[in-house]
């Protein structure tokens, strides 16, 4: 039996019946509602999947289909009636069966959060010549085309996609449409689109920049420290929880207000200061990164930073290079000479040591000190004094540590030792006589001086000559043979002349005695006369005066004038000349018209004022009626420079800031020192109203030395105070003066360190090692809040100290009235030796005392290990088969071998390349300093899905692993794209039979139908 007919017949009448219902054009929800009701007996319930019957021909060709209803094939005519020819059922049809699926939704999403994406798929017919042209793609709502490989043409019998994600603006249902009209619609094809906003309660970071360069800086100093800015557009708190950078080396954290631990609010944020600090080394560009690791998306966040090295500022130490201290006696010491140090670089000179390697030598002052430093063009001086241990040439170096050129700059120093020995002085060194043959003469006066070091033995005192016996020793002489005199001492030798007949009469006197050039011998010469007559004598034939100041007078001196003849003696002129007569100043009893009887005498007095410096002399010439003829004297003495003081005030400016009125600040110190050669006579220390000064200076400071003032302030009004403190002195320029300033505030809340502190010492800290930390707590004692406007480290060593990222002290904050907050400080050395540094505090109130910082570079070697980079991230396609690897770099970035004990993966299913294809030899290996190796990390995870690993490398840089995180994502299958293809006949069993169950559907559907048009009508 055939049912063909019948079924065509039962289709005919269902979908007549169901033209009447309304349909909106090109809809593929109403396009699956008229298949599912008029084709799906004929061709099957999976359009989408199967192309029975030639379904496939339709898609998205309403004209297929059209044609196959006018051709009646495979019974299709009976459609005609429900399908009418150009109408909206058949563009419902096309749409349906092209397009797939009918509608997305994406579930719930945070709002301002954009979804994974979901795909439509555009299939053309695969009958020849029915490609898809003119293709446009819209949407509306919060979903947004987001790919797909549709273009404008879709090709006979191909299909592309068209990829849609979804934003929700706003909390709740959210809805729009994907819209796709081509040259074979009616109306644009409408695919609806649902989903719903979610309120978002999470974190959200912003930092920005994201890349940071900074200044150009020298190799060692610190640049400015601009800020990141760590920012919250979430709904909840957002936790930091590291703040660190991956080049510790050349950049550092110098504060901000972001903290570990601390949390952001939602629309607050904080800041992190990085500034760059290039480490020793090449010249150019370094690099790094800032990581800020929290609790939200996209953790951790990075900021690239860089920078370029420039040259580092270096002093340079110029030293005098030799003091000859001439001829010393031994265990006497010579006067001061002075060595002056000079920097000639453009970096402070840093002193380390002063000293001599020689016990004959040593410092006496100056103004450079150990531990000093001298500012570029500056200089200072070192003051040395020469005490020989022995006698004969001695030799020795001053030699100055500091951080300049090879670490030690020297000057020789020589002198010679004279051995404490007597020296024998006779004056005069002749006796002249007129004297009446047969009668004894007066004494004349030989003065025997010690002028050496050591005793002077006299051994024998012998006449000898033509006349020996008309001479003879005086019983009254203090010398005598085996006798001696003190240094410094002396003895007089009076000789006695009588004259056995008339004429010239000659001896010599011969001192034997233990000093060189024995003997020394004394000219005795008389003339013998038959009558008496006078004869002039000296007491001393040279007059020699001590070096004297400049313009000042020396004490006085004299000589005896006698007459030591036999008859009145009478003076006729005294004449003072030479150079420098005007230097010496003539007094005493002998003038120009004297008369002297026999053995009578008178004096010259004398003084010295030197006009000049230097060797200054002049001649005494006495003329007189003496048989012997005039005397002579002759004077000398030396002219020295005025010791000068002078005074240098150290800082030259004290800024008090605000200080409560009536209530005395803290003291804060000057330095007052006198670095001029003579000693500083103090008149007064004073200071302006408003400000008080104490000091511990006494009367008088000597050259070189220095002592403090200790400066207050106590405003009596509101308002700025501007004053000073003076010294008085006997300097050249005085009264010197530093400034002060302060402000007087009617209430002003005053800091504190808690505990008290005024220094702050890091102890050893290793050149270019890990910085060493300490910290102090600063409380606002009230009364009320403080800002804080500045909190900075000054001083010779300034850049070796640094604020680190955990305090909370922060420049502009504010802090209530007994609240605290923290300075966090750190100590990196520059340079080997003692470093030092000042603290100081800028606030609206009163603020605390300065802090002293110290520390000592230590120059010990240590190890040290760089990664690079920090983290590795792999995101694989899901039908990738192979996952290329990915490089970490181990740097040896210390001062010292680098020893790797072992590299190991500690979690995840990832792998290190073996040696020698690693770049890294097999574990153990050193690397030397700057020396670098790879290491190739690998993922053979071929699970879709997120997966966490970690690489750990063991080595001698730390106690614990260094670590290296991973995060690898693969991307889950696509799922199969379905299409709907065909047009024709219909038929789901196979024959035509009363048991096609399609026969029994169709008489039911069509007679359901029918009876509900009839009920209607």
């Amino acid at each position: 039996m055939n049912l063909l007919p019948i079924k065509q017949l039962l289709c005919a009448a269902l979908l007549g019946a169901l033209a009447v219902f309304g349909a909106r054009a090109d809809s593929p929800v109403e396009g699956k509602s008229v298949y599912s009701s008029r084709c799906a007996s004929c061709h099957g319930s999976a359009p989408l999947t199967s192309n029975k019957s030639k379904i496939y021909n339709g898609r998205n060709a309403r004209s297929v289909i059209d044609g196959a209803i006018a051709s009646d094939a495979g019974g299709m005519g009976s459609l005609r009636g429900a399908l009418p020819s150009g109408g909206s059922a058949l563009a419902d049809l096309a749409a349906y069966l092209g397009n797939t699926p009918e509608s997305l939704a994406f579930g719930t999403r945070d709002v301002g959060s954009t979804s994974s994406a979901q795909t439509v798929t555009i299939s053309a017919s695969l009958k020849s010549g029915k490609s898809i042209t003119g293709l446009a793609v819209a949407t509306t709502g919060d979903f947004a085309r987001s790919g797909g490989t549709c273009g404008v043409t879709v090709a006979t019998g191909t299909s592309c996609t068209v990829l849609v994600a979804f934003t929700p603006a706003a909390a709740g249902a959210r809805s729009g449409t994907l819209s796709l009209a081509h040259a074979g619609t009616l109306t644009p094809i409408v695919i609806a689109l649902s989903g719903t906003g979610a309120v978002v309660t999470a974190p959200m970071a912003s930092i920005t920049p994201t890349s940071l360069t900074l200044p150009d800086t020298a190799i060692g100093a610190t640049s400015a420290a601009p800020n990141v800015s760590v920012g919250n557009t979430g709904t909840a708190a957002l936790t930091l929880s590291a703040i660190g950078l991956s080049n510790v080396a050349d950049f550092v954290i110098a504060g901000g207000t972001c903290a570990e631990g601390g949390s952001v609010a939602p629309g607050a944020s904080c800041t992190v200061s990085v500034a760059f600090k290039p480490s020793p080394g090449a010249t150019g560009a370094r690099s790094g990164k800032l990581s800020i690791a929290h609790n939200a998306a996209g953790s951790p966040g990075e900021v690239s930073l860089s920078g370029n090295a420039t040259p580092a500022a270096a002093p340079v130490a110029a030293l005098t290079a030799a003091l000859s201290f001439g001829s010393v006696d031994v265990g006497a010491s010579s006067t001061a000479q002075t060595a002056t140090l000079s920097n000639t670089g453009n970096a402070a000179l840093v002193l380390a040591t002063i000293a001599a390697d020689s016990t004959d030598f040593a410092i006496s002052g100056g103004s450079c000190a150990a531990g000093g430093s001298v500012a570029p063009a500056g200089s200072c001086t070192i003051a040395v004094v020469f005490k020989p241990k022995a006698a004969g040439a001695r030799s020795g170096s001053l030699v100055v540590t500091h951080n300049a050129g090879n670490g030690r700059s020297s000057a020789s120093l020589s002198g010679t030792g004279i051995a404490l020995t007597p020296a024998i002085a006779v004056s005069p060194t002749a006796l002249g006589y007129s004297q009446t043959v047969g009668t004894p003469s007066a004494p004349q006066t030989a003065a025997v001086s010690n002028t050496g070091k050591a005793a002077l033995a006299i051994s024998a005192l012998t006449i000898g000559g033509a006349q020996a016996a008309e001479f003879h020793i005086d019983g009254a002489s203090t010398c005598a043979a085996g006798g001696s005199v003190a240094a410094g001492a002396s003895c007089a030798l009076k000789v006695v002349f009588t004259p056995a007949a008339t004429g010239t009469r000659s001896a010599s006197l011969s001192i034997g005695h233990n000093a060189s050039a024995t003997p020394t011998t004394i000219a005795l010469n008389g003339v013998g006369t038959a009558a008496p007559q006078p004869a002039v004598s000296l007491s001393a034939s040279t007059l020699a005066f001590a070096a004297q100041t400049l313009g000042s007078t020396s004490a006085v001196q004299s000589v005896t004038a006698s007459n030591s003849g036999a008859a009145l003696l009478s003076f006729t002129s005294i004449a003072l000349t030479g150079t420098a007569a005007a230097d010496f100043t003539r007094g005493g009893t002998c003038t120009a018209t004297t008369t002297l009887a026999a053995g009578a005498s008178c004096t010259f007095a004398f003084t010295f004022t030197p006009g000049a410096i230097g060797a200054r002399s002049a001649t005494l010439t006495l003329q007189s009626d003496a048989s012997n003829g005039a005397a002579v004297l002759s004077l000398s003495g030396t002219g020295a420079a005025v010791p000068a003081p002078a005074v240098a005030l150290t800082p030259g400016a004290l800024a008090f800031g605000n200080q409560r009125i009536g209530v005395k600040s803290t003291a804060r110190s000057v330095t007052l020192a006198n670095t001029g050669s003579g000693a500083l006579a103090l008149a007064s220390i004073s200071a302006t109203a408003g400000f008080g000064v104490t000091h511990d200076c006494g009367a008088s400071v000597a050259a070189g030395a220095s002592c403090t003032l200790a400066v207050t302030f106590t405003p009596a009004a509101a308002g700025d105070v501007a004053g000073s403190v003076s010294v008085a002195s006997n300097a050249v320029g005085s009264p010197h003066q530093a400034s002060l300033s302060g402000s007087g505030v009617v209430a002003s809340p005053a800091l504190a360190w808690i505990p008290a502190a005024t220094a702050l010492d890091f102890g050893d800290a290793s050149v270019g090692g890990a910085p060493a930390a300490r910290s102090l707590t600063l409380a606002n004692q009230g009364p009320g809040a403080i800002t804080l406007s500045q909190i900075g480290v000054a001083g010779a060593n300034a850049a070796d100290f640094f604020f680190g990222g955990a305090g909370s002290c922060a420049p502009a904050s504010t802090l209530a009235e007994g609240a605290t907050c923290t300075v966090a400080l750190a100590f990196q050395p520059g340079a080997a030796g003692p470093r030092s540094a000042t603290l100081q505090v800028v606030a609206t109130g009163t603020a605390p005392p300065d802090v002293a910082l110290t520390g000592n570079g230590s120059a010990l070697a240590s190890p040290a290990l760089e990664l690079t980079p920090a983290a590795l991230s792999f995101n694989v396609a899901a039908d990738a088969a192979a996952v290329e690897p990915q490089t970490v770099t181990l740097r040896s970035s210390g001062s010292a071998v680098l020893r790797v004990d072992a590299l190991r993966v500690a979690a995840g299913s990832f792998t290190l390349a073996g040696a020698p294809a690693n770049g890294c030899p097999a574990a153990p290996f050193d690397l030397m300093p700057g020396q670098t190796c790879a290491l190739e990390v690998g993922w053979d995870s071929a699970a879709p899905g997120a997966e966490a690993g970690m690489v750990e490398i063991d080595s001698d840089a730390g106690a614990a692993p260094a670590q290296v995180a991973i995060q690898a994502v693969r991307a889950a299958a696509e799922p199969p794209e379905i299409s709907n293809v065909g047009a024709g006949g219909c038929s789901l069993a196979r024959g035509d039979s009363l048991a096609d169950p399609t026969l029994w559907l169709l008489a039911l559907a069509a007679a359901a139908v029918l009876r509900w048009r009839r009920r209607g009508s």
